[in-house]
């Protein structure tokens, strides 16, 4: 991108290394207001060895020539960004518009199927997938596996 006349939005002569992201950079000598955040992981170092470049590199589609997430870890990224990266899972809170989202790509893929892969991020994801069933009126793309765990998830959600 630095090729291409990009270059960081804040001129700093050190940057704070962090886990996830580069520095944020913008197009030089335009008046946009956008900026480019691009991300070296996926996730939080704590669950980066379950979700990241190398495990879903090979499970994509191409759409119109661009190569995307399949359906399956696009639902996958849209909980996890609301779940792990927001905190979600911690205060039990949902997003609608992630929740609405999920509900859209578990019209693509099963939902329950899709984060079955995962060993530390099942029970967050799984967390979210029971407040969509219950929240969206028990829709049949989103179920979730029923666990003592998640009932009391749930009913602290509603408690809170």
């Amino acid at each position: 991108m630095l090729n291409f006349g990009y270059e960081t939005v804040h001129k700093k002569e050190y940057f704070y290394p962090e886990f996830k992201h580069y520095p944020r950079i913008h197009k030089k000598d335009t008046k946009s207001i956008v900026a480019v955040e691009i991300h070296k992981e996926l996730l939080t170092h704590k669950y980066a060895n379950e979700f990241n470049y190398e495990i879903v590199k090979n499970d994509t589609q191409n759409i119109n020539n661009s190569i995307v997430l399949s359906d399956a870890n696009q639902l996958n990224l849209t909980v996890i960004a609301k779940q792990i990266n927001d905190s979600g899972n911690e205060y039990k809170t949902i997003s609608l518009r992630n929740a609405y989202d999920v509900f859209l790509l578990s019209q693509k893929t099963t939902a329950k199927n899709a984060i079955a892969i995962f060993h530390k991020l099942y029970e967050p994801l799984n967390n979210f997938l029971a407040v969509c069933y219950e929240v969206m009126g028990k829709i049949s793309s989103l179920e979730y596996t029923i666990t003592n765990k998640t009932t009391l998830y749930y009913i602290s959600f509603i408690n809170n």
